[in-house]
């Protein structure tokens, strides 16, 4: 009789179609499966660390270390985690001296066009208006305002950039913060680490990967260059605040650093070493 190929040994073909198919959901899951196995590797170099509002990934078992990542604060990328009260008292500072700038700038405006009692009278009107503020409304206004009129901030030696991210997150009115270190294993942590706190901070605060010296030299407020402009004028300094944080003496960096920072801006020293 008749017999199907199948009973014959001859079976039916497979499906190139349906091949192809299964050979795309093999790869999809291949993938995946390297990409879990290579995270969970990672993952083993890396502890989180949260400070304050920002939670960072450190590495910490790296064979170029003196006890091979055995400690916390032992990665390739210098984290000092003895420094958190002094993170948390620049924060405080940092703050302070926003809202000081914002009050200062708005009684300076509120005297426009104003001469004598008139202008005097506008000041004390407006200084006190802001005085009457909270805490909290004041910042508000600091936020407001901090795309046109915020600080601006220089970690001239960021390493992770733990504190830089801080300052982006923590202190209100902030236009925008430089996290540079001259490493480039550092800048590209920092680079992540800015990347993983989100949106907000990606918007205010970049990483940079120059020496600092050269990087504050080149954003000093030098004299304009216009054709029958004032001599005296110069252009408005890039950093309202600067902040030295060194793996070592802080000396080399204070010429530039004071030459960098805008009149009246803290600059703001943590010296391990003088």
């Amino acid at each position: 009789g008749n017999l199907p190929a199948s009973a014959i040994g001859g079976g039916s073909r497979p499906c190139p179609r349906l091949l192809l198919r299964y050979v795309k959901v093999f790869d999809a899951v291949f993938r995946r499966v390297v990409q879990f196995v290579r995270r969970m590797a990672e993952d083993r170099k890396h502890v989180m660390i949260t400070e304050g509002s920002v939670t960072m990934r450190y590495e910490t078992r790296s064979s170029d270390t003196k006890t091979r990542g055995k400690n916390l604060d032992d990665g390739p990328v210098f984290y000092n985690k003895v420094q958190v009260f002094n993170r948390d008292l620049s924060i405080l500072m940092m703050s302070l001296f926003a809202q000081w700038r914002y009050v200062e700038r708005s009684v300076y405006k509120s005297r426009r066009g104003l001469r004598g009692d008139e202008a005097e009278a506008a000041a004390k009107k407006e200084k006190d208006r802001l005085y009457a503020l909270s805490a909290g409304e004041l910042d508000a206004l600091l936020e407001a305002s901090a795309e046109d009129d915020g600080i601006t901030i220089l970690d001239a030696l960021a390493a992770t950039g733990l504190r830089s991210i801080r300052y982006a997150k923590e202190v209100p009115g902030v236009k925008g913060v430089v996290a540079n270190d001259v490493d480039r294993d550092a800048a590209d942590a920092c680079a992540k680490n800015v990347a993983e706190n989100g949106g907000g901070v990606s918007k205010k605060c970049r990483a940079l990967c120059e020496d600092a010296v050269s990087h504050m030299i080149a954003s000093r407020p030098l004299p304009l260059e216009n054709d029958g402009a004032d001599k005296n004028k110069k252009k408005n300094a890039v950093y309202d605040v600067v902040d030295l944080d060194p793996y070592g003496s802080c000396v080399p960096f204070f010429d530039a650093a004071v030459q960098c920072v805008a009149g009246g801006g803290p600059l703001c020293v943590a010296p391990p070493d003088l």
